[in-house]
């Protein structure tokens, strides 16, 4: 199976100055790829985070089929909470069920794991598992206060199922698994000076060709879902296909939308750059600029997050109230998308430590969008409430509501 690319790189190091006591100052420089080697052997290694990803992915295929199939909460579960050897999975894109059935990773396993409430996000992710599985395969058609599904095309082929306040269940999930796994083991886990400080870089791993320092960084590189050449393209679909599959998918694919709006204009390189260069700050032993670049990966993260996150209250906001039934199918399913982002910023990181909104922040946020005592998303002042969240969203990150 593909689980990385593999590519070939050249270790540059400029000596730029000398002190008075001949001491050789050396400032690292980046390779344009992410790959490193020593001693003819590859150092990266971050599989195990493609081993959840690729779980993730599996847990939203499945998800997605519940507007036609009936779901168990059973597997969801499963899948979730998978354990070795266990056959929780099939065949994908971008994976074979043996290599993810046989593997000791999971998605609960990293979820949440840098709050002291990650029990109480499980449990929500269970309960809406419960939710799946009662409203799967609907034989009606949603409407106010009633669970079901809608069409996002004349056709049905985009048909989606929905709660009984208008949010997609799938959209939901998982863009709040991106948050609570992925961006938090990434920025609130990985990337922390406590972390990094606590891993030895003087010798390998057993057994391994790089240390426990290095290993670290290249999970959370891994968690990021970027390319190892995503500097060389300017949208996802420069790449090849099958790289596209493992790459083009979760943050790797919202990364380079956010890059191609005005708001998020360059914010791939910056990421991409932070990571190459706080690697090899790693390799060289500067500590001082490896933290600087895991600051700046923290912060673009999180923007990448909120500009999302307002991008598809924006998106929603054209046709919530729109009369044709697909138009107001494809709002729903882009605000069911910003719940999603609205929830991951938790797990957002101001570069501090702290997140740019509190749990009580988010879940005031949600309260509000999922208005639950005027009927959610079909709510004639809906408009209004995803405007608020918009601009709150965007003036605490600084950038333009209407530029994303």
């Amino acid at each position: 199976m593909i689980k990385k690319i593999t590519l070939a790189m050249l270790l540059l190091v400029a000596v730029v100055s000398c002190k008075e006591d001949d001491d050789i100052v050396e400032v690292p420089v980046a390779p344009n790829e992410y790959a490193f080697e020593r001693d003819d052997k590859q150092t990266v290694s971050y599989d195990g985070q493609l081993t959840r990803i690729d779980m993730h992915s599996q847990l939203k295929s499945y998800l997605s089929s519940a507007s036609g199939n009936e779901l168990e909460i059973g597997k969801l579960n499963s899948m979730f909470n998978h354990t070795e050897d266990r056959n929780d999975f099939t065949d994908g894109s971008v994976f074979d069920a043996d290599y993810l059935n046989s593997s000791n990773k999971n998605i609960v396993g990293a979820t949440a794991s840098s709050v002291d409430y990650s029990d109480a996000v499980k449990i929500s992710y269970d309960n809406m598992f419960s939710q799946v599985e009662l409203n799967s395969n609907p034989s009606n058609e949603a409407s106010n206060g009633v669970a079901g599904y809608m069409d996002r095309a004349e056709d049905d082929s985009k048909r989606i199922l929905v709660d009984a306040y208008g949010f997609e269940y799938v959209q939901v999930l998982s863009k709040s698994i991106m948050g609570s796994m992925q961006m938090d083991q990434m920025i609130n886990k990985y990337l922390t000076k406590e972390k990094l400080d606590g891993a030895d870089n003087t010798e390998n791993k057993e057994e391994k060709a790089y240390t426990a320092m290095e290993h670290y960084w290249d999970e959370a590189f891994g968690y990021a879902s970027l390319s190892p050449m995503a500097l060389g393209y300017t949208s996802k679909n420069d790449m090849s296909a099958d790289e596209k599959a493992i790459y083009g998918r979760f943050w790797g694919e919202y990364i380079f939308s956010v890059d191609g709006s005005e708001a998020g204009k360059g914010i791939k390189n910056a990421i991409m750059n932070a990571f190459l260069t706080g690697r090899q700050a790693i390799v060289n032993k500067n500590y001082t600029l490896r933290d600087a670049q895991a600051k700046i990966i923290m912060k673009s993260m999180s923007k990448v997050c909120a500009i999302k996150a307002v991008n598809y209250l924006n998106k929603g906001k054209t046709n919530v109230l729109a009369a044709a039934s697909t138009d107001k199918a494809s709002a729903f399913h882009a605000i069911s998308e910003a719940y999603g982002f609205i929830y991951a910023l938790q797990f957002s990181n101001d570069s501090e430590g702290a997140p740019y909104f509190s749990k009580d922040e988010v879940d005031a946020m949600i309260v509000k969008l999922v208005n639950q005592d005027n009927g959610g998303l079909y709510d004639v002042s809906i408009e209004t409430i995803l405007s608020d969240l918009a601009t709150k969203i965007s003036a605490k990150f600084g950038f333009d509501p209407t530029k994303v």
